[in-house]
């Protein structure tokens, strides 16, 4: 005999595809057969449905004596997953506990790139080789690219994998609309 059981709303949702006569007659069935473990006598569509929802009462009940018995018996793996029992006096287990952990992680960069950070706001990473190839490509403008790409990523919260090659895309894009335009860009 139980005091309390788990009444799911799938129940709910079957109970009221029933008149309101099987309905009463399919909730007492199920409030009985959870509580008392009293064999219903029902009939009718009130029947079907308890024969669809008694299973789940009958697993529900399992559990609950399981839990009852001490829970999974040992060496099943059930029993593996339980943890360190609380002691019964849980003011003890809340109070605050420094914190003894001392990180020794080490954040070291071994790709090779030792990229420094340009732009107005220090987000383009260019190793000095790639600087060295914008300066020796855009003699002239070459800060004022990286600058254009600095606000560009601040303002679109984009970021690209290589800033190099963005920006070099950038003047290449650049190129064919002025060939196609007939123009010519200072810059380029």
């Amino acid at each position: 005999m139980r005091d309390s059981f788990i009444f799911y709303r799938s129940f709910y949702a079957a109970a009221n595809t029933l008149s309101q006569r099987d309905r009463s007659k399919l909730v007492n069935a199920i409030i009985e057969y959870a509580l008392n473990d009293k064999e219903p006598e029902v009939s009718g569509a009130a029947a079907g449905m308890f024969k669809l929802i008694r299973p789940q009462i009958d697993a529900n009940n399992r559990r609950y004596q399981n839990g009852c018995n001490g829970g999974a018996p040992e060496g099943n793996q059930n029993a593996r997953k339980t943890t360190k029992k609380q002691p019964k006096n849980n003011r003890t287990t809340t109070k605050k506990q420094p914190n003894d952990n001392d990180n020794e992680n080490v954040n070291v960069n071994d790709n090779g790139n030792d990229n420094e950070l340009y732009g107005e706001h220090n987000n383009v990473r260019l190793s000095d080789e790639e600087h060295a190839k914008l300066v020796e490509r855009f003699p002239m403008d070459y800060n004022d690219r990286i600058e254009a790409l600095s606000v560009y990523m601040k303002s679109t919260g984009k970021s690209y994998k290589s800033h190099y090659a963005t920006i070099c895309n950038w003047a290449n894009k650049e190129k064919k609309q002025s060939a196609s335009k007939g123009g010519r860009l200072d810059w380029i």
